[in-house]
């Protein structure tokens, strides 16, 4: 979770795609709650929330390859040290 938090704060377009996925979607159910037709903000709320964590468990995938890869690495520097 806190590598998750931290992919998040570092990637500030996804950042900024939850927090307006987040908005559009409470607008929606705003509009639903007082009898409005908001199901297609809500629709485009989740599609927008959907991407940007599809865009975030991207990263953090991505993160995750460098880092194995980054440990590998040492690995064989250290055994070839020695």
């Amino acid at each position: 979770m806190k590598r998750f938090m931290r992919v998040a704060l570092q990637d500030k377009q996804s950042l900024f795609s939850l927090f307006t996925g987040l908005v559009v979607t409470l607008i929606g159910a705003t509009a639903m709650y007082q009898g409005h037709s908001g199901a297609s903000l809500m629709m485009v709320g989740a599609s927008i929330l959907s991407l940007a964590g599809l865009s975030l468990a991207a990263s953090l995938h991505k993160t995750q390859q460098t880092l194995k890869s980054t440990a590998k690495l040492a690995k064989q520097l250290k055994v070839k040290e020695a």
